[in-house]
């Protein structure tokens, strides 16, 4: 009794399935296929988010740079001694800014000129961005700042080149590859069109959707698909009011009335996941038979084998069999919609991998903000040259100090002196620190140390600590 039920249950679903499928369209399958290729292909591409701050940071980091650069330097940026914008240059302006390095750079530079008026950094006593007082300091910082800044000025020239990829369409293509996969051509058309998009003529099937036209666009096809004139019943056409074949001729006011039949469809983000899985639906709906010589492959609904596709009842499909042959085929990516599909897909990926990359430098040029804040508060706390007596390749590479301390503190009070140039009454007031005016002095550093100060800094230079790596010693 229990088997006999079973077989009855089997026999019902057969009945029902087989009932479902009779009544459904030929060309379902086809129709829906088509319908998820035209929703991929009109999808929106919308930018990954980038950062927006790039320039404001590098500006920052090259005006704290410049403001510690010589006041000759400054001089050239400032717009109160007659510095313009790039453009606004000529002459010898404009020779002066292309050697300085054309229009890009000088710009910068007066941006970052601009923002130390703005945030009065190192022009003021106190405040966020004080002036750095002690000369050894500001030597400290500028040789940091100064390599900081130049990292700084190519990362942002780099985060600027890739986002230009990313929002400007002209670079990236995006929308216009998927506008070629849904309508043929160059990408610049916004409906379907005759010879572009499907055949060349109307007024019969092999002028409209025969094998020369087939795959010129997405749009082309489905109007193939769904347009036939003698289609009856169980097509799609049967539903579909607008026969480009016998009517007016005119693809573009048969795709919306098209469009309709696939249901309302929102408009989707491109991917190239989904452009994946709308050409994995086109390939899964595509009949094949294999004959003694070569496949034959159709879309929809044939009486024989796609040999009499022609739009009429019983035969609406399209062949594409030259891309499926067994030898001196066309390869499949190379049928014009989907090579379109296939170049969104992968652009898209760049996009997301530039995207990606961007946000990575992005990353960078924060550290070197943060570097640039930490290095010019310890500079106006006067702590940072102490801070920097071991140098970074002191750090990264073992090896014999060749530069004692004493060395050091010497070289800082020099700097010191040096300060006041050859200014004879403020080397004067530098006297205490051991600084004298020497006529005969080297020009711009005439204010310079004792003799007297340097033989001592030598007698306490003494022996120096040498690690060899196994045990210390000392070096006469």
């Amino acid at each position: 009794m229990t088997r006999q039920l079973v077989y009855l249950l089997k026999l019902t679903l057969c009945f029902v399935v087989g009932k479902v499928r009779s009544e459904a369209d030929d060309t379902a399958n086809a129709h829906r296929a088509m319908c998820s290729l035209s929703q991929a292909a009109s999808a929106t591409y919308s930018l990954p988010q980038l950062p927006t701050d790039t320039a404001a940071l590098n500006v920052r980091i090259q005006a704290a740079n410049m403001s510690i650069a010589p006041e000759t330097w400054k001089a050239l940026f400032d717009p109160e001694k007659g510095s313009k914008a790039y453009e606004q240059t000529a002459g010898e302006n404009r020779t002066l800014a292309d050697n300085l390095g054309g229009k890009e750079k000088w710009d910068g530079w007066l941006s970052a000129f601009a923002a130390i008026k703005e945030h009065n950094i190192g022009t003021k006593s106190e405040g966020p961005y004080s002036k750095i007082e002690k000369a050894s300091d500001r030597a400290a910082a500028r040789a940091q700042l100064f390599l900081i800044a130049a990292t700084a000025a190519k990362l942002t020239e780099r985060i600027t080149e890739l986002a230009s990829f990313l929002t400007e369409p002209d670079k990236n293509k995006i929308e216009e590859i998927l506008k070629k996969a849904l309508f043929g051509g160059d990408g610049k058309l916004t409906a379907p069109a005759l010879t572009t998009s499907l055949g060349t003529a109307v007024g019969s099937w092999s002028n409209l959707c025969g094998t020369d036209h087939i795959g010129k666009s997405i749009s082309g096809d489905f109007i193939c698909l769904c347009g036939g004139s003698g289609a009856g019943t169980k097509q799609c056409s049967a539903a579909y009011g607008t026969v480009v074949q016998t009517g007016a001729g005119n693809p573009a006011a048969a795709w919306s009335d098209l469009l309709t039949l696939c249901g309302t469809q929102t408009k989707e983000q491109a991917s190239a996941e989904t452009k994946a899985a709308s050409v994995s639906q086109w390939q899964t709906a595509l009949t094949q038979k294999g004959g003694g010589a070569e496949n034959t492959v159709w879309l929809g609904k044939s009486s024989n084998s796609a040999a009499q596709c022609n739009g009429s009842d019983g035969n609406t499909c399209i062949v594409y069999s030259d891309y499926f042959k067994k030898s001196q085929g066309k390869p499949l990516n190379s049928l014009p919609w989907l090579a379109a599909l296939q170049q969104a897909a992968l652009t898209i990926r760049k996009a997301e991998a530039i995207g990606t990359k961007a946000e990575a430098l992005h990353s960078q040029l924060q550290v070197l903000a943060e570097a640039r804040e930490s290095i010019y508060s310890a500079a106006t706390a006067g702590s940072l040259w102490s801070g920097t007596e071991l140098s970074v390749a002191d750090k990264i590479t073992p090896g014999p100090k060749i530069v004692s301390a004493s060395h050091k503190k010497q070289a800082a009070e020099e700097t010191e002196c040096n300060e006041a140039k050859d200014d004879q009454e403020a080397c004067k007031k530098l006297k205490g620190k051991g600084c004298v005016f020497n006529h005969k002095g080297d020009e711009s550093k005439k204010c310079t140390l004792t003799e007297e100060v340097k033989q001592e800094a030598k007698k306490s230079s003494g022996k120096t600590i040498r690690n060899s790596g196994k045990k210390r010693e000392n070096v006469l």
